[in-house]
């Protein structure tokens, strides 16, 4: 799913409040900053380096996103894979986060437990992984 996202066009535009979270995190901003004062990369804000796409992962009374990068920055890939994060819009306008990770491919399922769609994972060639949501709203196998 992550390879068939693309938000060249602006269709994946992360909700304001959404991107200035991850964009200034302690574990982003400095990475992006770089990224940004390299011309090579084409990054006129930092905020604008994320695009987030709503998904049906708790039901309508959830607004929920998967978030991926809207271009590329060196110290955030690997080899082929690419980061993600599932993020829930809080009730206070913030954003918690429910998953994050670096795999090849990520897929919301139809099945469900605890409420939230299961989600399915894969790096490479490895078998997918099936992740669930425990009652704490952690993501297990």
């Amino acid at each position: 799913m992550l390879a068939n996202l693309s938000s060249s066009d602006g269709r994946y535009k992360a909700p304001e409040a959404l991107a200035h979270q991850l964009a200034y995190d302690r574990y982003h901003r400095d990475a992006l900053l770089e990224c940004q004062a390299d011309k090579r990369w084409k990054i006129q804000k930092i905020e604008d380096f994320f695009a987030a796409k709503p998904i049906d992962l708790a039901g309508k009374s959830h607004k929920t996103y998967l978030v991926f990068f809207a271009s590329y920055c060196p110290p955030f890939f690997g080899a082929h894979a690419q980061p993600f994060w599932i993020m829930e819009e809080q009730a206070n306008g913030t954003y918690k986060e429910l998953l994050s990770d670096n795999q090849d491919e990520v897929q919301i399922l139809d099945t469900r437990h605890n409420g939230y769609s299961d989600i399915s994972t894969q790096y490479g060639n490895d078998e997918p992984v099936i992740l669930r949501f425990d009652a704490s709203l952690k993501a297990y196998r």
